[in-house]
C-alpha cells in the first residue's frame, strides 16, 4: 500500500519542519548558534568537527573561558552535529576527560544572577514614573516611542518580578491568553524548556490596593500597556521602533539579559562583585524576598517548583539555603493565598 503523500502545511499553516524547529525554544536555538559561530568563524575550527579539533578548541580557550562556558560551547555542537547527521565529536571520551581537566585546573568564583528584590524594583518602577510624568508636564521632551516603551518596560518589570518569571517565559504572554475577572487576572502560560509535558500552566494575578504600593501593582501597569499598545491579540511585549511602531513579534529571547541589565542600571542599580543582572533576577529576586518571610513550601507551590533543592536555588539568603529542609518541616502553611495585598 503506498503512502499518503505529505501535506506540505497543514491546516494550521504549519509544515513538519516547522514543528521540528519549534521543538527546541528559540532562545536555545539563538544560543547554540552563537555557540557554533564562536568554534568555526571566531576560532576557526572545522565543520563538521573531529575530536582532535574540539579538543584543540578547548585547549585553547581555557585560560580564557570559564568551564562553564566551555561546556555550554560543547552543547551548541554536540546540537549542531546531530540536527546535520553528523557524528557527535564531543561524545568522546578524551573531549571529556579533557574537560573535567580544565575544570579542575581553572576554578573561577560563580557569577550569580543579581537578586532584583522589592526595593530594587520600586526603583526601576519610579524611575520610570519619572520620566513618564515629565511626558506629561512638558518638563522634558520624552519621544512618543519613549513612551511606549516606559509602559511596556514598567508592565514586563512587574509581571515578571510578581510572578517570579524568568524574562524569556514573561515575553511569551499574548494579549488573548489573558482572562479579566472582576478582583483578579487569570493567565495562562505557554510551556518552557521546563515543561516536559509541554502543556503550559495557568496563573493568577492580583492587583495590590494598599496605597503604598499602587504603583508596583502588575495588573494596572499591564492594562496601562493594554490601553497605550492597543494590542488586542498576539505577543504583548513587542519591539518597538524608534518612530513608536509596535511590532508583531515578541522581544527576542537572547536580548533579555542586556533588556533587564540596562534598564536597571539607567534606574540607578549597581549590583555587588560577581553577580550579574540578567533575565534570572526578576525570579531570584522574588524567591528571595518572599521565601524568607512565607517559607520555602509556599514558595514552592506559587513559582510551581517540585523540588526543594531547585528552589532553594533561587534563594540568594545563607540563612535560608543552609536550611532549606528545616523550611519545609517546620513552616509549613497552608497553600496561601496569591493576593499580593496579603504577603507581609
Amino acid at each position: 500500500m503506498s503512502l499518503k503523500p505529505i501535506d506540505p502545511v497543514n491546516a494550521a499553516g504549519k509544515s513538519i519542519d516547522d514543528y521540528l524547529e519549534d521543538a527546541t525554544p528559540g532562545n536555545t536555538r539563538q544560543a547554540y548558534a552563537a555557540d557554533v559561530r564562536h568554534y568555526e568563524v571566531t576560532w576557526g575550527g572545522p565543520l563538521p568537527a573531529t575530536p582532535e579539533a574540539v579538543k584543540a578548541y578547548l585547549h585553547h580557550y581555557a585560560p580564557h573561558l570559564a568551564p562553564s562556558t566551555l561546556q555550554r560551547r560543547l552543547h551548541g555542537l554536540s546540537f549542531w552535529h546531530q540536527d546535520y547527521g553528523f557524528s557527535d565529536p564531543t561524545k568522546d571520551r578524551e573531549v571529556r576527560k579533557l574537560l573535567k581537566g580544565i575544570r579542575d585546573n581553572h576554578h573561577r568564583p560563580p557569577v550569580r544572577a543579581y537578586p532584583l528584590g522589592l526595593n530594587d524594583i520600586r526603583q526601576i518602577v519610579e524611575w520610570i514614573d519619572l520620566r513618564l510624568a515629565k511626558s506629561v508636564n512638558d518638563d522634558e521632551e520624552v519621544s512618543w516611542s519613549e513612551q511606549l516603551r516606559l509602559h511596556r518596560d514598567k508592565a514586563l518589570t512587574l509581571y515578571a518580578f510578581w510572578r517570579a518569571l524568568r524574562a524569556q517565559s514573561a515575553v511569551r504572554l499574548h494579549a488573548e491568553h489573558i482572562s479579566s475577572y472582576d478582583h483578579h487576572w487569570e493567565i495562562y502560560l505557554p510551556p518552557d524548556k521546563t515543561d516536559k509535558k509541554r502543556q503550559g500552566r495557568q496563573i493568577l494575578l492580583f492587583p495590590i490596593s494598599k496605597p503604598e504600593m499602587e504603583h508596583l501593582c502588575p495588573v494596572r501597569a499591564l492594562q496601562a500597556w493594554l490601553n497605550i499598545s492597543q494590542i488586542q491579540e498576539g505577543p504583548l511585549f513587542t519591539r518597538i521602533s524608534r518612530h513608536g511602531e509596535i511590532a508583531e513579534t515578541a522581544l527576542r529571547p537572547g536580548s533579555l539579559n542586556d533588556w533587564v541589565k540596562d534598564l536597571a542600571l539607567t534606574a540607578g542599580l549597581r549590583p555587588p562583585a560577581n553577580t550579574s543582572i540578567s533575565s534570572h533576577s526578576f525570579r531570584h529576586g522574588f524567591a528571595t524576598e518572599f521565601g524568607s518571610r512565607m517559607g520555602l513550601r509556599w514558595l514552592m507551590d506559587y513559582v510551581g517548583w517540585k523540588s526543594a533543592q531547585t528552589a532553594a536555588g533561587y534563594i540568594q539568603s545563607a540563612q535560608l539555603k543552609g536550611d532549606f529542609q528545616h523550611l519545609l518541616d517546620d513552616r509549613q502553611r497552608d497553600p496561601a493565598p496569591q493576593d499580593f495585598d496579603s504577603l507581609p
